[in-house]
């Protein structure tokens, strides 16, 4: 199978069952998704965008993102950044993740 990920296509012929998260985190490096609950799906830690629409990846197989497009999300720490980021960021920032 493929898919896109942010912006790039993947071939993917691992297990078809492994979750998201966890193929993002120890696949790719990308560990912005965070283990909040797994396998419960109910904190949103591990949300990444799929074809624009918010997915917790922690209880999505892989054989669901088959053909899809998906983007992980990233929250941006820097000071720098801080004026640029969207409320929701802004909040998180000022409490340092919490």
């Amino acid at each position: 199978m493929e898919f896109k990920l942010n912006g790039n296509t993947i071939p993917y012929e691992g297990d078809p069952e492994m979750s998201l998260m966890t193929y993002l985190r120890d696949e790719e490096g990308i560990i912005s998704p965070k283990d909040g609950c797994a396998p419960e799906g109910v904190c949103g830690c591990c949300t990444v965008l799929m074809d624009g629409n918010p997915l917790k990846a922690c209880i999505a197989p892989m054989r669901r993102i088959e053909g899809k497009g998906w983007t992980a999300v990233r929250i941006l720490y820097s000071r720098n950044h801080h004026e640029n980021l969207a409320p929701v960021q802004s909040a998180i920032f000022d409490r340092k993740g919490s």
